[in-house]
């Protein structure tokens, strides 16, 4: 912006395209857990999901990255052939990439990012997919509900009884989608 801005160029009235939605955690109980990970991972699948389906679009790739306590870190991202819209789509590709990691060591923070983004096209469900449904509207249905009566008052079971397993934490600066989802003015 100010690199621009500072030789000349009038780009107020520029509006960037959105490029990835993500999520990350600094976790309180650092850990290599598998099943506490999952956990972790299913809550940040949950929020990146919601903030995807917020802006009405879907992925076709993913990235998940871990920093490990003794400073280490490791990161992967792949295209999934697939587009990624709900939550459980997104846990499971992002559950694939989190298996490839090299080695179990305790993880400090993890996080997920969805990229290559397109926007929302509704699928045609075919006449003898009834055992499915529509999960795209499923999940738009879910996050009704949970922006009406609180968040995460309809989830995964692999979420229940965390209590305040996961906490959220409030980042600095200027976030488009907090600006969006409060109505407030960041400078």
């Amino acid at each position: 912006y100010w690199y621009l801005k500072l030789r000349g160029w009038e780009i107020e009235d520029y509006e960037s395209k959105r490029q990835s939605v993500g999520h990350c955690y600094t976790l309180q109980d650092r850990t290599n857990n598998p099943v506490k990970l999952a956990k972790f991972m299913m809550k940040l699948c949950e929020k990146t999901g919601r903030r995807l389906r917020r802006n009405n679009l879907m992925a076709e790739a993913i990235h998940v990255w871990v920093a490990y306590t003794d400073g280490d870190y490791w990161h992967h991202g792949q295209k999934t052939y697939a587009r990624l819209y709900t939550t459980n789509q997104i846990f499971t590709h992002a559950m694939t990439v989190f298996g490839t990691r090299p080695y179990a060591k305790v993880i400090g923070k993890m996080g997920v990012t969805v990229y290559d983004l397109v926007p929302y096209e509704p699928e045609q469900i075919g006449l003898f997919d009834g055992e499915h449904g529509d999960m795209n509207g499923l999940s738009r249905a879910l996050d009704e509900v949970n922006d009406r009566y609180g968040d995460m008052v309809v989830g995964s079971a692999l979420l229940a009884n965390m209590g305040d397993f996961v906490l959220d934490r409030i980042s600095f600066g200027g976030v488009k989608d907090l600006q969006d989802l409060y109505d407030i003015d960041v400078a």
